[in-house]
């Protein structure tokens, strides 16, 4: 989104700190000498990035900063880059989403407290079919006669949902998504669905590997 001119996201408006995504980062010496860079973790940044949270220096999103690189050069580089995100993404939610609000408990610190939040929302895709797929189970019971409030609840859930994604698009979206290309949006669904399935049958363990790029 846009604020008095300059591109932002709603965790820097609130002046919080954000996730290490990958795209860009900067570190005093002093604090990145002695992080646990190359851990291992296939999201290592995003690791990072809570790990020196927790130790007291919290990232901070710069929008003055311009930072380009190039998409993965197949489809098959970028399935492998998607896959190795929103696997190690998930299981940042397992290994780190509780001990950062217990540590934001403890401390009683808000900034960590938010980082937890953002970082326990699932991907977009899988958000959206846990959200559907939620109402969908709770209307089929409801209409075998148990309670219908989890139906209210999660119709509710879909309408604010469908209605912040609409918003969005309008505030800053239809420049990357225009209006004809949206049909497309299936085939990406379905893809991110294959992705998933493959993630729930694949037994062994993930990988750091570099992207193929051009």
């Amino acid at each position: 989104m846009h604020w008095n001119g300059e591109y932002v996201t709603g965790l820097s408006v609130l002046n919080l700190p954000c996730q290490l995504a990958g795209n860009g980062m900067a570190f005093p010496w002093d604090v990145i000498r002695s992080a646990a860079v190359g851990n291992g973790n296939i999201v290592e940044d995003l690791h990072l990035g809570i790990e020196l949270a927790m130790g007291g220096h919290k990232p901070l999103f710069c929008p003055s900063a311009k930072v380009t690189s190039q998409f993965a050069a197949s489809r098959r580089g970028a399935e492998t880059q998607r896959g190795r995100w929103e696997q190690g993404h998930l299981r940042m939610i397992v290994s780190s989403a509780a001990t950062l609000v217990i540590r934001s408990i403890v401390q009683r610190d808000w900034h960590l407290l938010a980082m937890a939040l953002d970082l326990a929302i699932l991907p977009l895709t899988l958000l959206t079919l846990s959200i559907f797929i939620m109402f969908i189970i709770s209307l089929c019971f409801a209409m075998t006669g148990f309670n219908s409030v989890i139906v209210w609840l999660s119709g509710l859930s879909v309408i604010v949902f469908t209605a912040a994604i609409l918003l969005a698009w309008l505030e800053c979206g239809k420049d990357i998504l225009p209006l004809h290309e949206i049909p497309k949006i299936v085939s990406y669904v379905l893809w991110k669905f294959k992705l998933y399935m493959k993630m729930l049958g694949s037994k062994n363990k993930v990988e750091w590997i570099r992207t193929e790029r051009k």
